[in-house]
């Protein structure tokens, strides 16, 4: 998910470049009377003779490009700046863990229940009725959700046991076990 996150800001920052954030116009700072000559083609041969050695001429209307000539279009930098903080931002929040948050790997499942930092630990193990583990894990999950404090819970699938990293001033391993046992989850 990260890679098409990055792969799309890249596209839409290559496109706002591409769209002209930089006006390459050569205009001459010193205004005269005459217009300019254009560069290109000086001469065109035409179908009769009196036409042929004219120049073409081009006009170039009043204050056009002079004042943005190699300046950047502040409205793009703006919209690309906005572009890549959005990127970044969202990049920061896919990998944090928030609140209900469930990540399974082949050894475990665990949820995050809050923000913050655990000071204590508890690991204890687990009657599963089911077959399957990581069927469980949210139901063992559920039967920890009252209680205060709880960080983070990884139910170790080939153990059978749940890892609860908890605040100790805010609950107590008796309370987590006490939960789990309430639920028939412990012996």
């Amino acid at each position: 998910m990260l890679v098409l996150l990055a792969a799309g800001l890249i596209l839409v920052l290559v496109g706002l470049v591409r769209r002209g954030t930089v006006n390459t116009d050569v205009v001459d700072d010193e205004p005269d009377d005459e217009p300019r000559k254009a560069a290109a083609p000086a001469r065109m041969d035409a179908p009769d003779a009196s036409d042929a050695g004219e120049t073409i001429e081009a006009h170039e209307p009043d204050g056009a490009t002079s004042a943005r000539a190699g300046r950047r279009n502040p409205k793009l930098i703006i919209l690309a700046s906005m572009v890549i903080l959005f990127g970044i931002v969202a990049v920061v929040i896919s990998q944090t863990d928030s609140p209900g948050s469930t990540r399974e790997t082949d050894t475990y499942v665990e949820r995050t229940f809050e923000f913050g930092s655990a000071n204590a630990e508890v690991t204890v193990p687990l009657l599963l009725t089911e077959g399957d583990p990581a069927h469980e894990a949210d139901h063992v999950f559920e039967a920890l959700l009252p209680v205060t404090g709880v960080k983070t819970a990884s139910l170790m699938i080939f153990e059978s046991t749940l890892v609860v990293k908890y605040n100790s001033g805010a609950t107590t391993e008796e309370q987590v076990v006490g939960a789990l046992r309430a639920a028939g989850y412990t012996p």
